[in-house]
């Protein structure tokens, strides 16, 4: 005589649940790979290149190596997450660490850029902030 027939129902899943994480993809901290020209005046266009910019909302950080990261004053966007471009400015602001604006560029604090200092250059995303690369500015 053959034993009863068991009906097995799964309900759910059968394999462990796999986190996909976010419909855009891995979140990627960009990387600095070029700095075009690495060396120049106030006022030159630079260029870098790398991976994983954002396509807005990129800051450029902008430092002598003394001081902490100073953004140059404007999120610049990437339009193929390879390449960004900005000018070097003639003066930059380190980012305030009190009240009104915790983080950003401060009012009553201007670092004057001038020929023969090397300055630290990075870019931050949302996803985090790349390696640096150095820039020289001439005279």
């Amino acid at each position: 005589m053959r034993p009863p027939a068991i009906r097995l129902f799964v309900i759910g899943l059968i394999a462990p649940a796999l986190s996909c994480g976010s419909m855009t993809g891995p979140s990627t901290s960009p990387s600095l790979e070029a700095i075009v020209p690495a060396s120049g005046p106030i006022g030159t266009t630079v260029t870098l290149t790398g991976t994983a910019f954002a396509a807005t909302g990129n800051l450029v950080l902008f430092a002598p190596t003394s001081l902490p990261d100073v953004v140059v004053p404007a999120q610049i966007p990437s339009a193929d997450g390879h390449t960004i471009t900005f000018t070097v400015p003639g003066v930059v602001r380190p980012p305030c660490q009190v009240v009104p604006a915790p983080e950003q560029p401060c009012p009553q604090y201007v670092l004057g850029i001038s020929p023969g200092m090397s300055v630290q250059v990075a870019v931050q995303t949302p996803q985090g902030t790349s390696n640096s690369l150095t820039f020289s500015v001439t005279s």
